[in-house]
């Protein structure tokens, strides 16, 4: 069985939905970030990174970075549904979009919620924060151009696990939990299908709930 360290509103549920998606007994143990949980003695001898989430496999090496995992369940269980084969055409679009996310999005995100750990001078925040946010929302777009030109799928009419991730993001949001799929209506279309399967549409949900919660009772403020 796997056991994934992370829950809340962290990136672990992305690994949580291909271990759904995919029927994979896990066990899933609650690690919180905010409350510095991902920082103990305990869970660096998991993770030297630090990060959530970390994925303990059956075999015994334990794995970290979120998009990594997925793939990794996804070509270890042989779920073509979710990941195509080594041999299949699809394969070098699937793995564009797993690492446009990746590299492209995901980097600016960081830098959104996180802009006073990108300078030593509290006053620069604002300005990074301001230009993470354009950055990211024209990253956002270019995607949503190709979803348009090309979907509804990341794949076209087929499903994959790149979806779940794009979708995993965009339900962040940045400034909301709108404000993405509202900018962008290719990737809404995507992530309303995404939530409207029984096994991920629940977990997106869960998240989602918890982030809004989150930002009315912090102001949202990560960095």
């Amino acid at each position: 069985m796997y056991v994934l360290y992370g829950g809340g509103v962290t990136r672990s549920v992305g690994a949580q939905m291909v271990l759904e998606e995919a029927g994979l007994d896990y066990e899933l143990r609650p690690v919180d970030p905010i409350k510095g949980e991902h920082r103990t003695p305990e869970f660096l001898a998991l993770n030297p990174a630090g990060l959530v989430p970390a994925l303990e496999t059956p075999e015994g090496p334990v794995l970290h970075e979120v998009a990594g995992i997925m793939v990794y369940l996804a070509d270890r269980h042989r779920v073509t549904d979710l990941a195509p084969a080594p041999d299949d055409p699809l394969r070098g679009t699937f793995l564009s979009r797993i690492f446009y996310v990746v590299s492209d999005i995901e980097p600016h995100a960081k830098r959104f919620f996180y802009a006073g750990r990108f300078s030593s001078d509290p006053a620069d925040a604002p300005r990074i924060k301001a230009a993470a946010l354009a950055l990211a929302m024209e990253r956002w777009s270019v995607l949503d151009r190709m979803l348009a030109d090309n979907g509804p799928y990341n794949l076209g009419d087929r499903f994959s696990l790149a979806d779940l991730l794009m979708a995993m993001w965009a339900n962040y949001g940045l400034e909301t939990t709108e404000d993405i799929v509202a900018a962008c209506p290719a990737v809404r279309r995507c992530t309303e299908l995404v939530i409207a399967r029984p096994k991920s549409g629940p977990l997106l949900e869960k998240v989602r709930r918890e982030l809004i919660a989150w930002q009315e009772s912090t102001g949202g403020d990560g960095s």
